[in-house]
């Protein structure tokens, strides 16, 4: 556990994720870029370097303990903790300011403070166990009965404070109260995640064997009982506690789908089969896991960025530590494919074992991504057939495809700035709209053609509210060139339209009529 210290973890850990993620922000910032005020884009500017110095002096600081030869110490722990959730303190209060409520979510590849905590997280929980590591030199001798009871303290103090202790409290101005909250909130969920890593450092040190006694159960539970039981009460199938029980979104995305609880049970079933002293039906096995391991890192990376929130909704709803199960099953399916692999790498090379896991890791996005190209191929063959025909070609589209990226366009269109709701899939919507949708949508006229042409239906989708004032002409430029094929001149006027009425957020659009010249 100690090689975790290894300063070349830093660059896995944190120069990677953050990397990604200032790609992820830089794209959708040059996207709305020409949307946004002179001081939201003096915020995108301040936020993104303070985010590329923190990942540089992670990378410069790692760089010198390795020509160094030495371990990553307590105050790294310290340091990169508080900085990394200063910088998500910030992002929070500044959302809004960087990406305005008048900006259209297809515009955005996802939800912004969803994809800042996924790729920001691997840092804190990294900074968490060099903290732990650091302060349990010696684990055999400590109490990991000690620190989970410390760690499930925490909630039963936080419910204490806000039923008896909040109620209590004299009105301050000047919003005290409010960073007081922040401050507690970051507090007790630092202490919470830290008691819980340092109790379960404590156990893997020992190598307590009743986890080898009662794997089947634990298994069992963890890898099967648990991601079903949170899907369903998600889904709204259990409680009625987020969704409706009638196959709408939940509170952490749209997982309705009865693949997903499919690919659930299969994943168990893989995690829980024995494991065996037969080369043949281990490499099955071990394929089999490797499969499936894209599911386990898929909803490990949806829960990563609300894990802060895990004490929250054991104080709230009882049932929080589901929150905490997608980081588990990644240990225990990380330990699995290990024990797999040690075996097979006495009857098989080494390369050929990581190649075929590699391979079989990208069947599941593979085929998703087949049948998101589908959607795209059958939704282009429909827009071709409406609005530029080829009357000499024949058409055969798939409406049940058809039917589901409508459905998908139509929630693309929302603007949902709960951070915990959605009507989307992590992710993967996000995924759709970039591969199909190529980050633009339908208006809302040609999605009532194809849903009225295809679908049998005469369905109604309103426009959005649209006001014809307050909007003023700034700057206009002109280009015109000569086209032989159709013996006429093609021009482009590009008008640069000014919002004198300030910010309305119930008219985000302007619509106007052009008069053209005869001929045009």
């Amino acid at each position: 556990m100690r090689n975790l210290l290894n300063p070349r973890w830093l660059f896995v850990l944190n120069t990677l994720p953050t990397a990604v993620l200032i790609f992820i922000l830089f794209g959708d910032y040059n996207v709305i870029k020409s949307q946004l005020s002179p001081e939201s884009i003096g915020l995108w500017r301040d936020m993104g370097l303070a985010l590329v110095l923190l990942a540089m002096l992670s990378a410069a600081y790692a760089i010198f303990l390795i020509i160094r030869q030495k371990c990553i110490s307590f105050w790294y722990g310290a340091c990169a903790l508080l900085s990394y959730i200063g910088f998500l303190w910030a992002y929070n209060v500044y959302r809004e300011d960087l990406i305005p409520r008048s900006i259209p979510l297809w515009m955005l590849s996802g939800d912004g403070f969803v994809y800042v905590g996924t790729f920001l997280m691997p840092t804190l929980a990294y900074s968490l166990f060099v903290l732990v590591a650091r302060v349990t030199p010696d684990p055999e001798r400590s109490s990991a009965g000690k620190n989970f009871g410390f760690a499930f303290l925490v909630p039963l103090l936080w419910y204490f404070f806000f039923q008896i202790i909040l109620p209590l409290r004299e009105p301050v101005s000047g919003g005290f109260y409010d960073h007081a909250l922040v401050v507690f909130f970051f507090a007790g969920t630092v202490a919470f995640l830290f008691f819980l890593i340092r109790a379960a450092y404590i156990v893997a040190s020992k190598r307590i064997g009743g986890w080898r006694e009662y794997q089947l159960p634990w298994k069992l539970t963890i890898s099967l009982v648990f991601p079903l039981w949170g899907l369903a009460i998600n889904n709204g199938h259990l409680f009625n506690l987020f969704g409706d029980g009638r196959g709408n979104s939940g509170v952490f995305g749209d997982f309705n789908s009865y693949w997903f609880y499919g690919l659930a049970a299969l994943n168990g079933l893989c995690i829980c089969l024995p494991n065996r002293e037969n080369k043949m039906y281990r490499l099955i096995l071990f394929l089999a896991r490797s499969l499936t391991f894209a599911y386990t890192c898929y909803f490990f990376l949806v829960f990563l960025p609300y894990l802060p929130f895990s004490v929250l909704a054991i104080i709230a709803i009882g049932v929080g530590f589901l929150m905490l199960t997608p980081l588990v099953l990644l240990v225990v399916h990380i330990s699995e494919l290990a024990a797999d692999f040690a075996f097979l790498k006495n009857y098989f090379s080494k390369k050929i074992l990581v190649a075929a896991s590699v391979l079989s890791f990208l069947i599941i996005p593979t085929v998703l991504t087949t049948i998101y190209l589908r959607d795209k191929s059958v939704l282009y063959k429909t827009l071709d057939y409406l609005y530029a025909p080829d009357y000499a070609g024949k058409y055969d589209l798939d409406k049940k495809s058809l039917e589901k990226t409508v459905n998908v366009i139509r929630s693309h269109k929302t603007r949902n700035f709960q951070t915990l709701s959605s009507n989307q899939t992590p992710y993967l919507s996000a995924y759709f709209n970039w591969l199909v949708m190529d980050n633009v949508t339908l208006s809302a006229a040609k999605i009532n053609t194809v849903e009225r042409v295809f679908l049998g239906g005469n369905y109604e989708l309103s426009e959005p509210d649209r006001r014809t004032g307050g909007v003023e002409i700034d700057s206009i430029s002109s280009k015109s060139r000569y086209d032989s094929t159709q013996k006429a001149w093609i021009s482009w006027v590009d008008l640069s339209l000014i919002n004198r009425g300030g910010p309305n957020f119930q008219m985000p659009e302007y619509v106007t009529t052009f008069s053209l010249p005869t001929g045009c």
